[in-house]
This record gives structure tokens, C-alpha cells and sequence, in this order.
């Protein structure tokens, strides 16, 4: 393209007195390799702008959709709203039908398709097409363009005329928790190993600050040492190892650090009040399980709440999943003989609604339940949303033993 320039005299051009290097310097490999470590860098960091179950999440999507993409022999550029509805309606619909219509029919929630729009809305936008997807900007974010905006409603719209509902976690009433946390203390105390010990433990630590928090299972499983503070203002970290017991009316202040609420600073202090080793005196217990934790030999260094090694002989340094807090609750209920469909947010739901029956105010359920926003409090306060829940499990149950005979 500049051949036209080719017959031009060079002269005016001011020309190095020494040789150009036909390759890149010692100092020019050096500095690029140095720059190709702040750049991984530069993406490990921006790695914590989004939970790792986020980032999972976002990343199966764009992969389903770049599998798309390239079985119609096209590239991200060619694909616009329309390609973007089509795929969804198509692909990841039919594929991705957990919920139950009232007449048994499988579809796919509101939430999940929107969840879905949002990864993919996302994963364009670290791509670097950010912009509104226009006629005159095709180069723009396709997810972000009006036909879009009114597919989602009209797909809200639909799903509630065939009748979806929402439903909610089945609330855990006071007396079925204590039930529980008998249960759980009474496997510990018949555990033939300092391990299975501080499984059970680590098990009712978590399910009681679940209950006495309003915490997610997930928050409470993710708790650390550093998470510890003395006193009613919360001001003294608490000393590792703690005393081996707290007299009587010793408040310990939990401030977890990162949960979805706050995700880049500690969130509201959770105060914990130290009785006589009742059911639901957290600090004592939690220090009798640190103590026992270091006598065996598996002493806590960050996370307090860990999940075993494959080998079963001692635990990860990692925090406590919420999907293994699930299936020890239902394990621990079904052997009682008294599950009824809960989850890990049957805690947060029924000692909201226990709060309330008790008679606490809305601005009291508020502060229990960190929960900003009045309507959404309404929802957890609602008597009746888990029977939903309830019918599409009952309705997956006999779905699956029609499927097995």
C-alpha cells in the first residue's frame, strides 16, 4: 500500500548513526517478558471482580454459545439480537428445563434464562464489545439492544400466563432445628475418630450460626479466623487458640469478610452471645472444636470450617461448599426421619419468619435479615411460597419413578 511512496527521496528522513537491530534486544525480551507477567497478573487480579461460582457459571455459557456459533460456521462478529434469541430459544432453553409447569410440563425458569442473558451480556463485554448493539454500531454489545429488552419481558410474561410460579426454601421452624442440632451433637459424641468428630462439629457450628446469623450457608461455611472479634463493639481480634471457655455473657462479634452483601469489605458484625453450653452457645462450641482441632492434629490455620482430603485423613485448606452443607442436612434429616425438603436457606427463611412471629418490628427484621429492600422481606415473611417448592418435588419424584419402571 505504500508503493506509491517507493520512487520518494528518502533524504529528509533523520536516519540513526548506528545499525537497526534485525531483532528485538536483550533489554526488549526482557522488558516484554516482564510485561507479559504484569498482563497475567492484570488478569488474575480482575479474576476477583466476580465469584468463583460467577465466573464458572458465565464461562459455561459463552463456551455453549461459542459451540453454537461455530456449528452455523459463523464468528462472534456475525452474530446479532436476533442470533442471540434464536440461540437461547433453540439451545439453551430445551437444554436447561429444571422447573415444572403445573401440568408436569418441564421449562426453564425466568431466572435462569435471565442469569444466562446476563453471562453472556458479560462475557461480550471483556471481549471489548461494550456499546449498545445499534444498526449503526454492529460492532456493539448484541445483548444489549431493545429487541432483546423485550424478548426477556415477553418471556416473563409467557411463563406466568402458562402458570410458572416461584417458589422458596421450605422454612426450618426452632424446634426442628434444635431437633437437629441434638442429632448432629449426638453423632459427635459417638464418633469413633478425633476426624468424624470435628466433622459433626464443624457441621453443628455451621447450622447454628446459619440459624443464629440469618447467614447464607455458603457466608457460613466460608468463615475464617480473622472473622473473630472480642467484646460488644467488636474492636479486639480474638486470639487463636481462644480460651478454652467463655464465661457466661462473653459477646464474640463475627464480621465476616466478603459475603454477597459486602463483597469487598467485612459485613455487619454478627454478635454471638457465650451461655452455659446450651444448644445454642456458638462461641463455646466453636472453641471447644478449635481446641480438639489442634489436639489431633488438624489445627486451623485460616479457614475454620473445611472439607476432607480425597484420602479422608485430614482436611483441605479450603473454605466449606455449600453444596456439602446441603447433603449433609438432608443426610442428617433423612436419618431422622423428618426431611421435608429443605435446604441450606431453610434457615435463613425460617428464622426470619420465627423473628416475626415473636413479634419483632420490620425495621428489626431488616437489621436480622441485612435486607435492605421491604418487598423482598415480604417474600421471605410469606407463609405459603415454599409449597410451590414442595409440589415440584413431588412432582420430580413421581416424574423420576414413572421414568424408572
Amino acid at each position: 500500500m505504500f508503493s506509491r511512496f517507493s520512487a520518494r527521496p528518502l533524504s529528509f528522513l533523520p536516519m540513526p548513526s548506528v545499525p537497526v537491530p534485525k531483532g528485538p534486544t536483550a533489554a526488549q525480551l526482557a522488558a516484554r517478558a516482564a510485561h507479559g507477567a504484569a498482563l497475567a497478573l492484570g488478569v488474575a487480579t480482575m479474576s476477583h471482580a466476580w465469584a468463583d461460582a460467577t465466573t464458572k457459571a458465565r464461562q459455561l455459557v459463552f463456551s455453549a454459545f461459542c459451540k453454537y456459533v461455530t456449528q452455523l460456521g459463523f464468528t462472534l462478529a456475525d452474530m446479532g439480537p436476533g442470533d442471540i434469541i434464536a440461540w437461547f430459544e433453540g439451545t439453551y432453553i430445551p437444554a436447561h428445563q429444571g422447573s415444572l409447569l403445573p401440568d408436569g410440563t418441564a421449562c426453564t425458569s425466568v431466572s435462569g434464562v435471565f442469569s444466562a442473558l446476563a453471562h453472556l451480556s458479560t462475557a461480550y463485554t471483556m471481549t471489548g464489545r461494550d456499546e449498545i448493539y445499534t444498526s449503526t454500531n454492529p460492532h456493539g454489545n448484541p445483548c444489549k439492544h431493545s429487541m432483546i429488552t423485550i424478548w426477556r419481558r415477553a418471556y416473563r410474561i409467557k411463563m406466568f400466563v402458562l402458570g410458572l410460579k416461584v417458589g422458596s426454601a421450605v422454612p426450618l421452624s426452632q424446634a426442628k432445628v434444635m431437633a437437629l442440632l441434638a442429632y448432629v451433637d449426638q453423632r459427635a459424641s459417638k464418633a469413633p475418630t478425633a476426624l468424624a468428630c470435628i466433622c459433626c462439629l464443624q457441621d453443628y457450628l455451621c447450622f447454628l450460626f446459619c440459624w443464629l446469623s440469618c447467614m447464607r450457608g455458603k457466608d457460613s461455611g466460608k468463615l475464617e479466623l480473622g472473622d473473630l472479634f472480642l467484646g460488644p463493639d467488636g474492636t479486639a481480634q480474638l486470639a487463636y487458640p481462644p480460651p478454652p471457655i467463655f464465661p457466661a455473657g462473653t459477646v464474640v462479634v463475627v464480621k465476616p469478610n466478603g459475603d454477597k452483601t459486602h463483597r469487598s469489605s467485612r459485613g455487619d458484625p454478627i454478635p454471638v452471645t457465650a451461655g452455659l453450653f446450651g444448644w445454642d452457645d456458638y462461641p463455646n462450641r466453636l472453641s471447644h472444636y478449635l481446641h480438639l482441632c489442634a489436639r489431633s492434629g488438624h489445627g486451623v490455620s485460616k479457614h475454620m470450617f473445611r472439607p476432607l482430603k480425597p484420602s479422608r485423613t485430614g482436611f483441605k485448606e479450603a473454605p466449606y461448599a455449600r453444596g456439602s452443607l446441603w447433603t449433609k442436612l438432608c443426610k442428617y434429616l433423612n436419618a431422622m426421619g423428618q426431611y421435608s425438603g429443605e435446604g441450606m436457606h431453610s434457615f435463613r427463611r425460617g428464622k426470619i419468619q420465627a423473628a416475626a412471629a415473636a413479634g419483632a418490628d420490620d425495621a428489626a427484621i431488616a437489621r436480622l435479615s441485612r435486607i435492605k429492600t421491604r418487598s423482598v422481606r415480604q417474600v421471605y415473611l410469606h407463609p405459603g411460597r415454599h409449597y410451590v417448592t414442595l409440589a415440584k418435588q413431588r412432582a420430580r419424584r413421581a416424574a423420576s419413578k414413572a421414568k424408572a419402571s
